[in-house]
């Protein structure tokens, strides 16, 4: 029920991912996330001011300095140069974040904790950490807006000095640290109580039957004799004349 309901929860912002980087065989994904999706809106919205800059520039311009606005002025084709390469250059910011958003995610298997993370179009890193080095996990949520929409950070503790292993700004934080325990007391179970190795079975030699092949005779329940004992009466003969 647990995992069901996790499941349900973090599908809007759950990658959909099958295999990834450097994945092991037989390695099974439990939880695969992106950054929330309160954090790309953020950015859209700078750029959505960002491209209306050029226009309130003109038209604060046009009132008060007179500029002109005629298509055959001597300023309009510069103008028009200058905005189309501003504009060119917000669409390769805004695709280049929106490939660095896409790009990256976090990982859970059931083996270790994934982060992947891509920085422009041509550098990708991946860092990652085995289940059973896992010390605390804790989760935070900071703000406003994390609080109202229950996103935020994931920290995973691990022993000596190494630096936290975070996933951040993910949905349901409190969610993935239960999950992540879950497997954690699964490892923890399996290095402590080893299953113990299969009995290797008793070589056949060939032309015998092996003994568990024998036919098995029932165990015959001995029968107990009826012992009660039996009185006979002896009629004398007097008696029977009368």
């Amino acid at each position: 029920m647990a995992a069901s309901r996790m499941s349900i929860l973090l599908s809007p912002n759950m990658a959909t991912f099958k295999l990834f980087p450097a994945q092991e065989p037989d390695e099974k994904i439990i939880l695969s996330m992106h950054r929330h999706w309160f954090v790309l809106l953020g950015k859209l919205g700078s750029f959505i001011g960002l491209a209306l800059g050029p226009a309130i520039v003109w038209i604060i311009g046009h009132s008060l300095a007179g500029w002109p606005l005629q298509s055959n002025s001597s300023g309009f084709g510069i103008a028009v140069v200058v905005a189309s390469l501003y504009y060119l250059f917000i669409w390769i910011v805004l695709f280049g974040f929106w490939l660095d958003y896409y790009l990256d995610y976090f990982l859970v298997t059931d083996r270790r904790v994934v982060d992947i993370e891509q920085s422009g179009l041509f550098n990708r890193s991946i860092a990652e950490l085995r289940l059973y080095r896992i010390q605390d996990v804790t989760s935070e949520v900071k703000g406003f807006w994390p609080t109202i929409l229950r996103f935020g950070n994931v920290y995973i503790q691990t022993a000596g000095t190494e630096e936290r292993f975070v996933f951040e700004q993910v949905a349901h934080p409190e969610l993935v640290v239960k999950q992540l325990l879950v497997l954690t007391d699964k490892i923890d179970d399996k290095i402590e109580h080893p299953a113990e190795p299969a009995t290797p079975a008793a070589p056949v030699v060939r032309g015998t039957i092996p003994p568990d092949a024998l036919p098995t005779t029932p165990a015959q329940t001995p029968v107990k004799k009826n012992t009660t004992a039996t009185t006979t009466t002896v009629v004398p003969p007097s008696e029977l004349k009368q």
